[in-house]
């Protein structure tokens, strides 16, 4: 995960999912999210992927935003994936506080 992601993920209050080896399902820390390093079975943090489909679901938020606030886009720029994501991601980080309510539903799958 590259550092803009991790700040991404960060500024928008999206949480990572926490690897626990333990397969029981009766691990109060497992089973309230609350599993922490210290523990013998923890395995470490995955945040979500950001997948083209939600880069695409992130253009459109940022469109509906500027097209509601007479704003014109900012052209997105770059000559390979990565340099439009993080061209992507940037503007989010520039809109934060009028588009983090639907950010946050891209990841939890209910935009």
């Amino acid at each position: 995960m590259t550092e803009i992601e991790e700040q991404f993920f960060k500024t928008f209050g999206i949480e990572p999912f926490i690897y626990c080896s333990n397969p029981r399902l009766d691990c109060s820390a497992r089973s309230e999210g609350t599993c922490k390093k210290e523990c013998e079975y923890y395995s470490g943090i995955l945040y979500p992927e950001i997948t083209a489909e939600i880069l695409l679901e992130l253009i459109c938020i940022l469109n509906k935003h500027y097209q509601d606030n007479y704003q014109c886009a900012t052209m997105l720029v770059g000559t390979t994936i990565e340099e439009v994501k993080k061209c992507i991601l940037s503007e989010c980080f520039e809109n934060e506080k009028h588009i983090k309510a639907q950010v946050r539903k891209v990841f939890e799958g209910e935009e």
